[in-house]
């Protein structure tokens, strides 16, 4: 079973693997193992991406959906009327709702 394009003293193609080639084989295969699991493949920003989305996702529906309970503070603040600072309110979910229908089509 020696391949035509092998030196028959190959002692991988001749089938004699001596314990030095199985060793170099062993280390290759270790390295490459050693390398792919401890370099992540997107530089270890991926946890960082992650932390941010979800940080995203909690605090801008937290703000909006409990933005009644800030809102007398907020009159208080810009010295307006409690209609005028809670439309603020409403555009910002109306906003957020509306983005979603638009930005639908740029997913799908």
């Amino acid at each position: 079973m020696m391949s035509d394009d092998m030196p028959a003293e190959s002692g991988v193609a001749a089938g004699r693997g001596g314990t030095n080639a199985k060793h170099q084989c062993d280390e290759e295969s270790s390295a490459g193992a050693a390398g792919a699991a401890g370099a992540a493949p997107d530089g270890g920003w991926g946890w960082a991406v992650v932390f941010g989305t979800f940080m995203i996702h909690v605090i801008a529906p937290g703000i909006m959906y409990s933005f009644g309970v800030y809102l007398q503070d907020l009159v208080d603040y810009f010295e307006s009327s409690r209609s005028a600072v809670a439309g603020v309110g409403s555009l910002m979910l109306g906003a957020t709702w509306g983005a979603g229908h638009c930005l639908d089509t740029l997913v799908t």
